[in-house]
């Protein structure tokens, strides 16, 4: 019979191993797309892949994107948003606006370089799918009447909305609609909002 106090540290030097293998995994490799290869940048966070990925890549493709991964997670970006992709390319979820996100990935660690060679076998084929964008109804408020856009993603209402004349509210706030987001603009910044109440900025204007 193992003696209680015996079996107790056993498990505990089991979860120090768990915890310092845990630690010693490698991160994440990130590669990006360029030029027709794929090409290694390190190895890191998925924040500072997408980092990584921007700035390594000097011109969006044909379609308006830059594609990389994130250890098995296809990553891309256009002009607005950032994306990722956890089954290469068959459906995507956004990573999140551009300006919104700034700030996360500016924090995010560097990259560090990827010791372990890469083998032939992780070497994909160029990202063929292109991330699609939601579109919902936007409406803007100026001069004194509302106005229906068209479907058009979130960035493009609120530009839109930061085109209508700066006619503010007493408050100091003009409005929109996409869906049912609220949407708002005072002299500094794009705002959105779920209930009306709480705001969080789209991008500065």
């Amino acid at each position: 019979m193992v003696h209680p106090m015996r079996a107790a540290l056993f498990a505990l030097l089991s979860l120090s191993s768990l915890a310092a293998a845990a630690q010693d995994a490698p991160a994440a490799l990130c590669r990006a797309y360029d030029n027709g290869q794929w090409q290694t940048l390190g190895r890191g966070s998925l924040e500072s892949c997408l980092r990584a990925m921007d700035q390594a890549v000097p011109a969006f493709n044909s379609q308006g994107f830059k594609f990389g991964l994130a250890g098995r997670q296809l990553v891309a970006a256009d002009n607005n948003y950032f994306y990722r992709s956890e089954d290469l390319g068959r459906s995507w979820s956004a990573f999140g606006y551009r300006g919104s996100v700034k700030a996360i990935l500016d924090a995010a660690a560097p990259l560090q370089p990827a010791a372990l060679p890469v083998a032939a076998a992780e070497v994909l084929p160029p990202p063929s799918a292109v991330p699609q964008v939601e579109e919902r109804s936007c409406s803007v408020y100026g001069e004194g009447a509302w106005k229906a856009v068209g479907n058009l993603p979130l960035p493009a209402c609120g530009d839109a909305l930061d085109q209508t004349p700066n006619q503010y509210d007493e408050t100091g706030y003009k409005y929109g609609y996409w869906g049912k987001l609220y949407l708002a603009a005072d002299a500094r910044n794009i705002l959105t909002s779920d209930n009306g109440e709480n705001w969080t900025p789209l991008r500065p204007r």
